[in-house]
């Protein structure tokens, strides 16, 4: 290192020194001594066991690398330990899952109660499913929108159930396990006597959809979807509420 100092220093002086001139000392650094030195070289008394310990880590390292790579056994063996940290990283997550999936809340929709429209004025179709907490945790944010829809078969079959989320408009509440609550939903409009003949012989029917939306004790959100074709009642007895798979999902 120092001779390759020595080198550039001369060659930006303007290439090599030529012969032994005047009173310049040809076989030191130093001029005369009434002449002002041409260059100084000064070493750090440190610089060797500086350098001689990070060589000495990097010859280290490489060694472990040509060992591996020359070490067939040495290779296996870490193979084989980052393969069983992998598996058991696996294996937290899987059981963390499972542990969520027993002990998560579970909303479901239930049957309820019906109110049918009558000859007093302003009376109409009104259902009010149930929501049951089936988890062995509470659901937080509980908040359902329920709808009742006047169609056909061929009507819903090309009908959209999606609601939107009404976070922030409507109160929530939580549900406890095993805990339940009813949700109000209200026909738009009373039926004409046309439309009672209609659901009355079975061509249309009264669908009661709606979703649930809720967050569970681990923070995580959730939703349940339902819809129920309400297509005969008599007088005499309750509806029968039939469910229709096609808006029944949940997460």
């Amino acid at each position: 290192m120092v001779a390759l100092a020595v080198a550039v220093v001369a060659l930006s002086w303007g290439g090599p020194p030529g012969p032994y001139q005047g009173g310049e000392n040809p076989q030191s650094n130093q001029s005369a001594p009434n002449q002002e030195p041409i260059f100084q070289i000064q070493c750090d008394p440190n610089c060797a066991a500086k350098n001689t310990n990070k060589i000495g880590k990097s010859r280290s390292f490489v060694g472990i690398i040509n060992k591996i790579v020359d070490d067939p056994v040495t290779s296996g063996i870490l193979i084989a330990n980052f393969l069983l940290v992998f598996a058991v990283l696996r294996q937290i997550r899987e059981a963390r899952e499972s542990n969520e999936a027993r002990l998560r809340a579970y909303v479901v929709t239930m049957v309820g109660s019906q109110f049918r429209q009558g000859a007093a004025k302003g009376l109409r179709f009104e259902f009010r499913p149930g929501m049951l907490n089936t988890g062995q945790t509470p659901a937080y944010e509980v908040r359902t929108i329920a709808r009742i829809r006047f169609m056909s078969l061929t009507e819903a079959a090309a009908f959209d159930f999606t609601v939107a989320d009404p976070a922030g408009t409507i109160s929530a509440v939580t549900l406890g396990p095993r805990q339940d609550r009813f949700v109000q939903a209200i026909l738009d409009r009373r039926l004409s006597k046309a439309e009672l003949r209609e659901f009355q012989r079975l061509q249309k029917s009264l669908f009661v959809y709606g979703t649930t939306w809720y967050r569970d004790a681990f923070g995580k959100p959730r939703y349940t979807n339902f819809c129920f074709a309400v297509s005969w009642w008599n007088k005499k007895g309750p509806p029968l509420w039939i469910t229709v798979f096609r808006h029944s999902d949940s997460n």
